[in-house]
């Protein structure tokens, strides 16, 4: 669960670190500690479904520093504070997140960046499901312009069961595989081999 600060200014980006650097930078961060979720929240009174994809990347908070570069560099989303579940280890508590879910942000800054730099690992994978349902959250904003009483657009059926196929496709590319691991290579030659 994340708890949101309030709406602060976004800084510029220094001007001591080169952007081509650290947008490749942020693409091998979010490699390891981002990730690409569509959620389906639905209403405990009305049973409505609201249907959302947002942008997160989780790191320690003695690693905020890098969290608001991410934010200055992409003049977009929040940083918030992420509790963890009280199993994991101490070490990894607490934590911020840094959170972009306004689909025009996602169109116009977050999928560019990942088209022109890209993930690397199966992230790679959740990417390219996720943009398509990003765009199809975009398609229904912009074609139903006028909220319904209980503030969401009207989707479709078809626009429901499109989301969901994305949403399970992802759910099923989380689940470990070790088949996909590869073997352990070899330990490298030691600068001692061969000396008697």
């Amino acid at each position: 669960m994340a708890r949101h600060h309030p709406k602060r200014p976004f800084l510029p980006f220094p001007a001591d670190i080169q952007r081509e650097y650290f947008a490749s930078w942020i693409t091998g961060l979010t490699d390891g500690e981002g990730c690409f979720p569509l959620l389906c929240l639905i209403s405990k009174k009305s049973g409505y479904r609201k249907y959302h994809a947002t942008f997160k990347i989780t790191l320690r908070a003695d690693d905020c520093y890098g969290l608001e570069l991410v934010r200055s560099f992409f003049q977009c989303g929040t940083i918030c504070d992420q509790k963890h579940k009280k199993s994991l280890p101490e070490a990894w508590k607490p934590a911020k997140t840094f959170l972009v879910s306004n689909v025009d942000a996602l169109v116009s800054k977050i999928i560019p960046h990942f088209e022109r730099y890209p993930l690397l690992l199966k992230k790679s994978r959740d990417f390219e499901i996720w943009k398509k349902a990003v765009v199809l959250l975009r398609r229904v904003k912009y074609r139903c312009p006028i909220k319904t009483y209980h503030g969401a657009y009207r989707w479709t059926e078809d626009d429901k069961k499109e989301f969901m196929a994305y949403f399970h496709a992802i759910r099923a590319g989380r689940v470990y595989n070790a088949s996909v691991v590869p073997p352990s290579l070899p330990p490298p030659p030691s600068l001692f081999d061969g000396l008697p």
